[in-house]
């Protein structure tokens, strides 16, 4: 003989339910915090993609720095910086970053910073220039830059020893492209690029030699 199941109280369907809503709360529970944490993994993971960042940003500032004064005294320590430093070119401006360099040979020296062409091939391009205390150009070397490889990166010394030219070009008259009437060869498949460079390394002459007029 077959039995008859009991008849389902009202009892039994809401222990029923309530079975379901734990699970339900349990999963959900579960899931925020397998949310949580994989969002904590992303924020530490940031947070130290941004930490490499910067210490490979500074390191190879101290490295420019290096190239640019190669007998600086402490480049560490014996460097004093005025970082956000505003300065007015014509109707533009150009925030930038003063450091100063005791070097052996050459007394105070002063490097301009994130001094920037405006006008890359591909966007802006970061420059550093170093001038002695009376204003003069002594070398130029590239912060950032995303020009075309094999082309217009050919402005990073690492590269090319095109940057070279403006030790030797240190009149603004004379920094201009050769195709301009210039002193500085261009780049061969990167014209845009070499032109401003060279535009920015003028402009960045006459503003210091205004400066020091003052």
């Amino acid at each position: 003989m077959n039995k008859v199941a009991p008849p389902t109280t009202v009892s039994d369907l809401s222990a029923g339910k309530w079975r379901g809503a734990r699970q339900v709360l349990r999963g959900a529970l579960v899931l925020g915090l397998g949310v949580g944490l994989a969002a904590a993994m992303i924020m530490l993971t940031d947070g130290w993609t941004a930490c490499d960042r910067e210490l490979n940003r500074i390191r190879y500032e101290q490295q420019v720095l290096a190239r640019l004064v190669p007998d600086a005294e402490a480049l560490g320590s014996g460097q004093t910086s005025a970082a956000g430093q505003t300065l007015a070119l014509g109707s533009s401006e150009q925030t930038m970053r003063v450091v100063s360099l005791k070097s052996q040979s050459l007394g105070r020296v002063t490097v301009w910073l994130d001094w920037q062409a405006p006008d890359g091939y591909s966007g802006p391009i970061d420059l550093a220039l170093a001038f002695a205390d009376g204003g003069e150009l002594l070398a130029v070397d590239v912060l950032s830059h995303r020009e075309t490889p094999g082309l217009g990166d050919r402005i990073e010394r690492e590269r090319s020893d095109w940057l070279q030219q403006f030790a030797t070009a240190h009149a603004a008259s004379s920094l201009y492209l050769s195709h301009d009437g210039g002193a500085i060869d261009g780049i061969s498949g990167a014209t845009i690029t070499a032109r401003a460079v060279t535009n920015a390394v003028r402009a960045a002459v006459l503003k210091r030699a205004a400066s020091n007029a003052r």
